[in-house]
């Protein structure tokens, strides 16, 4: 693959130094197994982990926040990540402000209509009770399929910090940050990205006041929500922020765009980091198609495409009249498709539609 995940640190502030899988009650069949394996593979990375069996009538979160997941020379404590399959549990764990997910059967994640413990509908707790669908923010089936950087992303969003996307060679793709908003600006403000990427242009290159405004508004709005977008491309050794790329779904189609800092250009680094998002969009993200559009006149970013493997397409439309652009489409090659090396719970199409947007 063309992208690798972010590395990982149990003892960065960023990341939580424990995982806890809080199983109610009496050993639930369903889960309990799921989760043991998974607390064993999570410590194979580094991090702290292990299975709970508790009531929720008597279970407490003190004494698992402060933990052991302190960072060492610091003297503060983080909170665990708690994933369990109760939803009392899961209230009491998020009322004290520790991040949690629900964790479900691996059957339901499938669509199973029926409750394997309990024969009908629901997904049950333990002793064969039922319950709603859990509520919570992030919901986990097969733990153990989980890549590890997964479970550490559940726990950055809802501790406010922004997710490394991917790395590259040179790149490392993250989420934008408020600080981001001096440097996006020089990008957008550049007569030639203004000329090629206009929208971009007409968001990030007014008053500095109004473009920090909006970027705070897609940080709280976007990345939530969707769970991708477009993201602060930076130097992987240095963490410089050079480029704005991502995906857009703002058209109910994914499209992809980027665009690299002037100063940056023509170094191979549009290509690096494209190539790793169309990789990223179809092993990770499961997009079985993305489009984009490119200016005819908009001869580097052609030629890139063309590397990739782009093909014409016909013209597209924008704000309700026509303009000359061409839409490009990608078949993805075997080794964009392959599956990733190691285990994972996303399926994909071995067929891409992936396009183009217009940019620099």
């Amino acid at each position: 693959m063309y992208y690798s995940r972010p590395e990982l640190n149990p003892n960065s502030s960023d990341q939580p130094g424990t995982i806890i899988f809080l199983i109610s009650g009496e050993e639930n069949s369903a889960v309990s197994g799921e989760a043991e394996a998974a607390a064993e593979s999570i410590r194979g990375d580094g991090f702290a982990s292990y299975v709970l069996r508790v009531s929720p009538e008597s279970f407490s979160p003190r004494g698992l926040f402060p933990g052991p997941s302190s960072v060492p020379g610091e003297g503060k404590a983080r909170p665990p990540l708690i994933l369990s399959d109760n939803q009392r549990l899961l209230d009491i764990v998020l009322s004290a402000g520790i991040p949690a997910a629900g964790l479900i059967p691996a059957s339901y994640a499938e669509g199973s209509s029926s409750s394997p413990d309990s024969g009908s509908g629901g997904i049950p707790s333990a002793g064969g009770d039922e319950q709603a669908l859990l509520r919570a923010p992030f919901l986990v089936s097969e733990p153990g399929e989980v890549y590890p950087d997964d479970f550490v992303k559940i726990w950055q969003r809802q501790m406010g910090f922004p997710w490394t996307v991917f790395e590259t060679e040179r790149l490392a793709a993250r989420e934008a940050v408020p600080s981001d908003a001096g440097t996006l600006m020089e990008i957008c403000s550049d007569r030639e990205t203004a000329r090629m990427l206009p929208a971009a242009a007409a968001e990030y290159s007014g008053p500095r006041n109004e473009s920090a405004m909006r970027l705070a508004q897609y940080i709280e709005n976007v990345y939530p929500v969707l769970g991708c977008g477009y993201w602060s491309i930076c130097l992987k050794e240095s963490g410089e922020m050079i480029g704005w790329a991502g995906l857009s779904l703002e058209k109910g189609d994914a499209e992809l765009g980027y665009v690299i800092h002037p100063s940056y250009r023509r170094r191979g680094f549009g290509l690096e980091a494209c190539r790793a998002i169309v990789d990223y969009a179809v092993h990770a993200l499961g997009f079985a198609s993305v489009i984009a559009e490119i200016p005819p006149d908009n001869i580097p970013s052609l030629k890139l495409i063309r590397r990739l493997g782009f093909v014409p397409a016909g013209d597209s439309y924008s704000s309700g009249t026509r303009m000359r652009s061409t839409l490009l489409r990608f078949v993805s090659t075997a080794s964009l498709c392959s599956p990733p090396n190691s285990p994972s719970s996303v399926h994909f199409s071995s067929l891409s539609d992936v396009i183009f947007k217009d940019s620099v």
